[in-house]
């Protein structure tokens, strides 16, 4: 958790009990979060949290890369510890349970020619079926699925 409070500090962030305690949430977690499940977590510790806060500072690590933020289909948003270290990279999300894993290869370099546009910037989210919900479809039987 300490990398985490460190990159705080290396991007000119102050390190308050609040950012800290966004920061616990996430890597206790050990997955992806609503910004909903980040404030519930910090309300228990401070009591006047709010959530546009606590949502302002999800952006604020998103933009220094301490954090990643996954935007589903159903327009609701995830935010993880950016926890690998890369400096780009880009996530699968299972359909299935909401699973999120990084991808660390990347098919489009900077720099590349794209109908005629040289892309600065992208990036890419796929979805799919995890390993563990494959597994539960092929075990349900055919009355199930």
């Amino acid at each position: 958790m300490e990398k985490f409070i460190d990159r705080l500090r290396e991007n000119g962030l102050k390190v308050t009990p609040k950012r800290k305690a966004i920061i616990k949430a996430l890597f206790e977690a050990h997955r992806f979060l609503s910004p909903e499940d980040v404030y519930a977590a910090v309300k228990k510790t401070f009591k006047k949290a709010s959530f546009p806060s606590v949502y302002n500072n999800l952006e604020t690590m998103l933009k220094v890369g301490i954090l990643h933020k996954i935007d589903r289909p159903d327009r609701r948003l995830y935010y993880g510890l950016c926890r690998s270290g890369l400096k780009h990279h880009h996530h699968v999300v299972c359909i299935g349970c909401g699973k999120i894993s990084e991808v660390a290869h990347c098919p489009l370099p900077h720099g590349r020619t794209v109908n005629g546009f040289e892309v600065v910037e992208h990036f890419l989210q796929m979805e799919g079926v995890c390993p563990d919900c494959r597994k539960k479809a092929r075990g349900k039987s055919v009355s199930e699925k």
